[in-house]
């Protein structure tokens, strides 16, 4: 149903600017394969066990969609150092897009712009997933 609402507003290939995300492997792996969508595929992970299973997911997923914590090591001199997730996941041709990116609920960074600078330009991901849209384009618009 979903493939069918996109299609009706022209998104039906990776060009269309359309990401369908989905914590279920194995329905986006059914939208990829049995479906033959050619869309933008995110497989979204929250468990630790799943960061293990990138191979995995480079079969039918386009890219990973991690908790943002998930990329984060810990920070030493007040600067943040990095997991090997990315860099993993852009190894196997994966783009990472983290979630989600709020500016209502920072953590333990000091400003919205900082946490974006920190995981798109410091660790290097490919995109994020937000609440405030307007913010980040903004930032990419700046960057």
């Amino acid at each position: 149903m979903v493939l069918n609402v996109l299609s009706t507003y022209g998104y039906n290939s990776k060009k269309d600017n359309c990401i369908v995300q989905c914590f279920d492997s194995d329905d986006l792996k059914r939208i990829r394969e049995n479906l033959k969508s050619d869309l933008f595929l995110v497989q979204l992970i929250e468990s630790p066990e799943e960061t293990l299973k990138l191979k995995h997911f480079a079969t039918y997923a386009d890219g990973i969609g991690p908790w943002n914590k998930k990329i984060l090591k810990e920070k030493i001199n007040n600067k943040w150092t990095f997991t090997s997730l990315v860099s993993e996941a852009h190894a196997l041709g994966l783009k990472v897009h983290p979630y989600t990116f709020r500016a209502d609920a920072l953590g333990e960074f000091p400003s919205f712009e900082k946490m974006l600078e920190t995981l798109v330009i410091d660790a290097n991901v490919d995109g994020v997933f937000t609440d405030f849209p307007d913010k980040v384009h903004k930032f990419f618009t700046e960057n």
